[in-house]
């Protein structure tokens, strides 16, 4: 077998490892949960930080957050995986796909405008 993810743990992360396990609280609050918020949104120069379970409920809680109306078209690089394109039509919004630049697989900028259609709200 070949490891994807080994855990690589020092004496003091074991600790908080069985601290949480014997507080119950390994998931979805508890002191590390919000230890991990503050010091976040202190690091973040913000005033409030959330924690959530992986980077689907991410991307969704930052398109829910950006409330834009019903049938906001979200430009999108094509090289990207199906989570940030469902986040933006679970947010009620539109996709739109953008070619990415074949030596470096990011968004091709000069594209951009050429996918903005007269329905597309711009906010910079």
């Amino acid at each position: 077998m070949i490891p994807i993810s080994e855990p690589l743990l020092d004496e003091r992360a074991w600790a908080y490892v069985r601290e949480a396990v014997k507080s119950g609280w390994i998931s979805s609050e508890g002191r590390f949960i919000t230890e991990f918020e503050r010091h976040w949104a202190e690091y973040c120069g913000v005033s409030h930080g959330i924690a959530v379970s992986n980077g689907t409920a991410a991307l969704e809680a930052a398109m829910a957050a950006l409330m834009l109306p019903s049938k906001a078209e979200v430009i999108l690089p094509s090289f990207t995986i199906i989570s940030c394109v469902a986040a933006v039509i679970r947010a009620g919004c539109r996709p739109v796909l953008v070619d990415c630049e074949p030596d470096t697989w990011c968004l091709d900028v000069g594209q951009v405008e050429h996918k903005i259609t007269s329905s597309a709200i711009i906010s910079a």
